[in-house]
């Protein structure tokens, strides 16, 4: 079996959410035995910038791809 971590959802049930922030948008994923949240932590930046760095340290040590940081409050955008 494989478990998919998510970590965003744009859209949900026909309804876009890219105007909504990113704390809004997370309660919008799906809890099941295959889809689970990701794995998510608030750090307040830049006070506690080095807990950055201990995150990324283990993501390696769990052989997990990267890190994704972005602001709890941010919208999505594209480019």
């Amino acid at each position: 079996m494989f478990i998919v971590y998510i970590f965003d959802v744009v859209e949900f049930n026909g309804e876009d959410l890219m105007q909504r922030p990113l704390i809004e948008r997370r309660a919008f994923i799906p809890k099941t035995d295959i889809l689970k949240p990701a794995e998510f932590r608030v750090i307040h930046f830049p006070e506690e910038r080095a807990k950055i760095f201990e995150f990324f340290k283990n993501a390696i040590k769990r052989k997990y791809e990267g890190l994704i940081i972005k602001g709890q409050n941010d919208f999505y955008f594209t480019n």
